[in-house]
Parts: C-alpha cells; sequence; structure tokens
C-alpha cells in the first residue's frame, strides 16, 4: 500500500478529502498554524484538526475526547458513556463509562445492577450484547465453573478432531 501524498487545500469551494493540510487563514483559523482535514476513529465525524510537523494535535473529535461515545476497552468489552442525569449512571466509572453488557442488562430488569451481580456472555463474545445471549449470575463463581467447563469441552472437542484425523486420514 503506497502513501497518498498530502496535498494542500486551496480553499476554493472544492470540498477537503482526508489528510488535506492547509494555514488557518485559509479556513478562517489562527494564520500561524497549520492544520489537517482528518476523521474522528470513533464517530467518524471529519472537520480541521490542527497539526504539529504534519501530525493532528488530536485524532477524536470534541464530543469523543469528552466522554460523548462508546468505545472497545483492552479486554474486549464495548463501553458507552452515560450522561449524569441518567438513572444507570451510578453502575459507571467516575467518568461515567459503563460496560455495555451490563447497562444492557440494567435496562431490561429496569434496575442497576448490584457490584457482585456478573452478567455472562453465552456465547463467550464479548462485544455481543443483544439480551438473548446475556445472563445474570449471582456471583463470580459460578461464571468461573461456567468458564471453566466451556474451556474443557472446547479443549476435548480439539483433542477428539485430532483422534479423528488419525483414525480417518484424508490422503
Amino acid at each position: 500500500m503506497t502513501a497518498r501524498k498530502q496535498r494542500t487545500y486551496a480553499g476554493n469551494g472544492i470540498p477537503p478529502i482526508i489528510g488535506d493540510t492547509c494555514y488557518g487563514d485559509i479556513i478562517g483559523r489562527s494564520p500561524s498554524s497549520s492544520f489537517i482535514w482528518l476523521a474522528c476513529p470513533y464517530c467518524k465525524k471529519e472537520r480541521w484538526v490542527k497539526s504539529l510537523r504534519n501530525m493532528p494535535t488530536t485524532k477524536r473529535c470534541v464530543k469523543c475526547r469528552q466522554g460523548w461515545g462508546r468505545h472497545k476497552t483492552a479486554d474486549g468489552y464495548i463501553s458507552v458513556f452515560v450522561p449524569r442525569h441518567d438513572f444507570f449512571r451510578t453502575m459507571g466509572t467516575k467518568s461515567g463509562y459503563v460496560l455495555e453488557h451490563r447497562l444492557v442488562m440494567a435496562k431490561h430488569l429496569n434496575r442497576c445492577l448490584l457490584r457482585w451481580e456478573i452478567i455472562h456472555h453465552k456465547n463467550g463474545i464479548k462485544d455481543d450484547n443483544r439480551i438473548e445471549n446475556l445472563i445474570v449470575l449471582s456471583g463470580q463463581h459460578y461464571h468461573v465453573s461456567d468458564t471453566e467447563m466451556k474451556r474443557y469441552i472446547h479443549k476435548l472437542e480439539a483433542r477428539i478432531k485430532v483422534l479423528e484425523n488419525k483414525l480417518n486420514p484424508t490422503s
């Protein structure tokens, strides 16, 4: 994949494309600053972003930087921002984020979840937050035993596959 050469935006009525650069006087901003046309990686909104040495100073738009959105956490769960006035805000972090699967279940039950209640994904896919894929477990020990059992079943299925291949070689 070849990198596209940056083009300078002229401001002559032609809409900019991602990666265009210009000085602020062309777009009605600070004349001594340079800007780059980017799309927010979360909400895909396109806008001018101040740049320093041809690198954007930020990649997210203002709303996404302030938490108005959803993102995937490091361990694969979806985290969503809940506004300050929302009933379910108490389930979230100090910055207002709630794990989406907990929020979906809480809305389904029409109550806030308790800290020790575990929401389990039946199919094991962490970002599949459909209500029919979620189940409430009353404690961690149920969740651990279910996860261990599924891991053991998966291991046995793999072993069966290996043994079947040894019995019936297809070559």
